[in-house]
Parts: C-alpha cells; structure tokens; sequence
C-alpha cells in the first residue's frame, strides 16, 4: 500500500500544474521516512508533539464529556487528563487506546492503577489489550480480526460474528452452539482494537448488495494492521495472535466454502429469501460471492493451485 502511493506521489510529481501542493502527515516510522526520501521537491515539515498537545487535550475532553461513565471519573480524578495529554507524544490513537483502558476501571483504584501503568508506546498498548484477551476467547478474536483485515468489503457486525465461530481445522467446521449470544459481543472483545461505523448501499456496485445498509466493523486504526503482521512480537503474540497474509487467505476461502455447505445442508428442502438469509445466516452472501476472490488470491500468493473444492 505505501508503494503504491509511492508511485502516485511520483507521478503527482510530475504534472506540469502551477501552484499545485500536496500535503501528506505520517507517523515518524523509518520506512515511510525511506520512501518519502526518495521523492523531488519535498520539504519536510517535523511536527513536535508540543504543537499538538492542546488538540489532544480538547479530543480528551471531548471524549470525557461526552461519555457518562467517563465523565464521572474525570470529575472524581482530576489528572486523568492531564495524565493522557502529557504522555501522549502527539498520538491521537495511543490517547484513544488508554480511554478505552480506562472506560473499563470499575474503582478509583484502578482508575489509578491505570494511571500509573500507562503503555509508553501503541505497541505496548496492544500487546496490551491483546493480553487482557481470555484463553477461552483467543480463537474467536483471532478469527475475526483476520477476517476484518482480509475481507474484500466491511463486515458487518452479525458477518464477522458468525465468521468468528468457524474453524476449516475442527469437526464440524461450523458449529451453530459456538455463536455469540449477541453479535455484539464480538465488539466488546475486540474494544480498543475495532470500531464500527455506518455504511450505506451506494458503497457497493453488486446488484445482490444493493439492498445492504447497516452497521459495518473495521480495524480501528491502520496501525494495529501493521502490528499484528510485524514479525517483531512478544513471544506470546508470536504464538497466539500471529496473522499472516497467505494462511488468512488461505482460511477464509476454506471457511467460505465450508460456511457454503452448512447452509445448503440446512436449507436442502426450502429456498430461503435473501432476509431470511441475512437473519438466519448472516455470512452467507459474503461467502457465496467472494470465495473465489479468496481462493484465486491464495493461487497468486502462493504460485501454486489450491484444491479447497
């Protein structure tokens, strides 16, 4: 991806537009600093966290006041947001992590537990939520934070739920018990690592999408993406949160196919109306229309056919 704008910068480069200016913000990560180094004309800009300490207070407050609970601490332990903007370093997205840690203290003790044990950096913040991740729970989060990095669209809310409970490796694959009593309870688990937002119909082109408008879920920040493909992991992220592009792939074209044939095994004697479909099971019109896309991208990546059929 930070190739591919790589090469539009380039060639935005070289239009012949007078007056013409592009601004790009990024994070100080070493190999953005490499691929910008490479282009003519740029003049970099350092932006000190200091400058931007007073938008981060006032996205403190705003995120305090407009939260009940929140707003509740803040006026019970006055340095919360001092605390969040002084150790912030000009990131907006390490500011939101510690809310989210936060929103979850139950006393003032562990609002000031918290307080003390502030993560320095966005790694550390989410090796940290990913710890705070039950055992019994590893399997569903995994499941569904590479289904959300690798879908060809935005899930929604009962999709990634329902593909949060199959398994290509058990017996049965796809195990109605295993769903979530709520499907949003797939939010709560991931919190801090997800958010939702609304999409409507015009965001796709295929006609048996059109009729979709409803709440979508997607990695909170781009980030997080990064981290839980970057091969510098703790030893306990290595284990259990490892997410790899050709193996993703790879799983979601089998757990489309097998989600396939769990329908059709349950809908042998009735044909089911596209709501009935979504109602009862909400991943099928994802899986019916992109397993292909899946099993084809599993072909490119590994150079070699995939027998899933």
């Amino acid at each position: 991806m930070r190739d591919q704008l790589y090469e539009i910068l380039v060639d935005v480069g070289k239009w012949s537009i007078p007056k013409l200016q592009i601004i790009a913000t990024s994070r100080p990560a070493v190999d953005i600093e490499k691929i910008l180094s490479k282009l003519t004309k740029l003049s970099v800009v350092p932006i000190q966290s200091s400058a931007v300490d007073e938008d981060i207070r006032l996205y403190v407050k705003s995120r305090m006041a407009n939260d009940n609970k929140l707003r509740s601490w803040t006026q019970k332990i006055e340095d919360i947001e001092t605390s969040l903007v002084s150790r912030s370093n000009g990131s907006f997205q390490w500011v939101s992590c510690q809310i989210e840690k936060l929103n979850k203290c139950k006393t003032r003790n562990e609002i000031r537990q918290a307080l003390a044990t502030l993560p320095k950096t966005l790694e550390k913040s989410y090796q940290r939520i990913l710890d705070n991740i039950g055992e019994e729970d590893h399997f569903r989060a995994v499941s569904a934070l590479r289904w959300l990095m690798f879908s060809q669209r935005p899930l929604s809310v009962k999709e990634l739920a329902e593909a949060s409970i199959i398994d290509p490796n058990s017996d049965p694959a796809v195990d109605g018990d295993d769903r979530l009593e709520s499907p949003t309870d797939i939010l709560q688990l991931l919190s801090g690592l997800v958010r939702t937002y609304h999409e409507d119909h015009l965001t796709y082109s295929s006609p048996d999408e059109k009729w979709l408008n409803r709440e979508v879920v997607k990695i909170a920040h781009f980030s997080i993406q990064e981290y839980l493909l970057s091969d510098h992991k703790g030893p306990r992220l290595t284990e259990v949160f490892r997410i790899e592009k050709f193996s993703s792939q790879r799983l979601i074209a089998e757990s489309c196919l097998l989600y396939i044939d769990f329908v059709r095994e349950r809908c042998e004697y009735n044909t089911p109306t596209h709501w009935d479909l979504e109602r009862l099971y909400p991943l099928e019109l994802y899986a019916s229309r992109y397993w292909p896309h899946h099993v084809g991208t599993c072909e490119t990546m590994g150079n070699t056919p995939v027998n899933l059929l």
